[in-house]
């Protein structure tokens, strides 16, 4: 989805991903309240996850895209939005998200397993009807630890439930053979990018780091 507010709208927006992670994310990097919910930014008014969030996929389109994707507000009411800025004939456009949470453990169904979390989360926000998933793509927090093992059956599932792209990001946790690495942002489902996992290299020290395809 082109995102292109026009001139009556006004996007606040980080000049790139390493300075929103630097000015909103780097105190909270280890700690799991970032995932949680987070204190709200005092600027941009997005909570720390959804900031992070959006930085981190803005990332991940920098690494697949080879352009400068920032991450900032969407004066229409979504989660945030990505916005390309190093292009002037495109500049200005982008992609609006929508976020959505899985608990650590859900009271409900403290059996649930991480896939079955990710697709009632997703389920969530779609059964909210067509108009409200218009022209947005979702992100998908998982707070929990453990093991996804067919990955490829989730992302097709995932495909199923009406949004054009889903991004899960987790942190502490395994795709089958997978070593555990510090935040694992995994495309269920696109129209432009190939699905599967990339590591995102994070640490207090070094900030916003590389990004690569892992095998799952």
């Amino acid at each position: 989805m082109n995102y292109q507010p026009g001139p009556k709208y006004n996007v606040r927006a980080f000049d790139s991903v390493e300075n929103a992670y630097l000015d909103a994310i780097e105190p909270y990097i280890g700690d799991k309240r970032l995932f949680v919910s987070g204190p709200m930014h005092k600027t941009l008014g997005l909570r720390a996850r959804e900031l992070f969030g959006l930085i981190l996929i803005a990332h991940v389109h920098n690494y697949l895209t080879g352009g400068k994707w920032v991450p900032g507000t969407d004066p229409l009411g979504h989660d945030g939005v990505i916005m390309r800025i190093d292009d002037p004939r495109i500049r200005g456009s982008g992609r609006a998200y929508e976020q959505v949470f899985v608990p650590e453990v859900d009271p409900k169904e403290p059996d649930q397993t991480i896939e079955e979390g990710v697709l009632k989360a997703i389920e969530r926000k779609a059964d909210r009807g067509e108009a409200y998933r218009a022209n947005t793509d979702l992100i998908v927090f998982v707070n929990r630890s453990g093991n996804i093992g067919d990955l490829r059956a989730l992302a097709d599932a995932a495909g199923q439930l009406g949004y054009e792209a889903v991004y899960m990001i987790a942190h502490n946790v395994k795709i089958d053979s997978v070593d555990e690495i510090s935040y694992l942002c995994v495309i269920l489902n696109s129209p432009t990018f190939t699905r599967g996992p990339l590591s995102v290299r994070i640490n207090r020290k070094n900030g916003i780091g590389s990004v690569e395809r892992v095998m799952s």
